[in-house]
């Protein structure tokens, strides 16, 4: 017998992975590939508004691509050259474009440039600049959504909320993370945390909302933190773990309390 040959699926892999609420994202050699749903146009303008991606699909014109990051549906897209762009959900500010209250489809700049990181969290995003300088936008005051109680002092510079960048001053990051709240790890390791804090998930010893970047377990250096709704983990110069905040749900691994107001260290048995 002869059998025709038949088209075989390839498996694909990622050089960087992003995850919203309804869509996902990967950057392979540069070049983004999304799926999901264009929920909130959180996918962009290359597809209809809640049009479904059943499986990874190169996005036009999305070259030359560093990273990408998605809050609950809002995406930014990082490219090599620094260059910052902005889709999707924007009902707090939180693209940085200077609107809100709608859904922006086609991928907008975000200034000052020369980014260097980004990170989207829950109605607010913080981004930083290849020389380190911190810059916070969307909301920063008043009630929060997707699980947020609140977002007071989320932005760092104060209870109050924007729709384009505004400098986080007095700090030079290497890598911020925004969830409900913002922290950072500045480039001699110290870690700093902001925003609402009525789970201990700051670290700060206290479950009040702090205004502006307060200093987290200042005796310790960190390379690395990621902060969600109600908890953050942050990793020690040697690779320890640590987490704090809520832990109803057993989130932090450090066995069992309701809640942590500082850091943590999680122990493998």
């Amino acid at each position: 017998n002869v059998f025709a040959p038949t088209a075989q699926p390839m498996p694909i892999s990622f050089d960087s992975l992003a995850l919203g609420l309804d869509a996902g994202f990967g950057v392979l050699g540069g070049r983004l590939y999304g799926w999901g749903t264009n929920e909130n146009f959180a996918l962009g303008d290359w597809v209809a508004r809640d049009a479904r991606v059943d499986e990874p699909t190169p996005i036009p014109g999305q070259d030359s691509v560093a990273t990408v990051s998605v809050g609950l549906w809002s995406t930014f897209v990082l490219r090599e050259d620094g260059t910052l762009l902005a889709f999707g959900w924007n009902r707090d500010g939180e693209l940085g474009t200077g609107g809100s209250g709608s859904s922006d489809a086609a991928p907008a700049p975000v200034g000052p440039g020369a980014w260097a990181g980004v990170s989207a969290g829950i109605g607010h995003t913080c981004g930083w600049t290849r020389t380190g300088e911190v810059f916070c936008w969307g909301a920063g005051a008043g009630p929060g959504i997707g699980g947020c109680e609140a977002k007071d002092g989320a932005l760092g510079i104060g209870e109050v909320s924007v729709t384009t960048p505004e400098a986080v001053p007095g700090l030079v990051a290497a890598h911020v993370s925004a969830g409900c709240s913002t922290c950072l790890v500045d480039r001699t390791g110290g870690l700093w945390c902001f925003g609402p804090n009525a789970s201990g998930e700051l670290g700060t010893g206290d479950d009040v909302a702090h205004l502006s970047p307060t200093a987290v377990a200042p005796e310790l250096r960190f390379t690395a933190v990621e902060t969600s709704v109600s908890h953050t983990c942050a990793i020690r110069e040697g690779g320890a773990l640590y987490c704090w905040g809520d832990d109803t749900d057993r989130v932090l691994g450090v066995g069992g309390v309701e809640r942590a107001l500082v850091p943590q260290r999680v122990v493998i048995p």
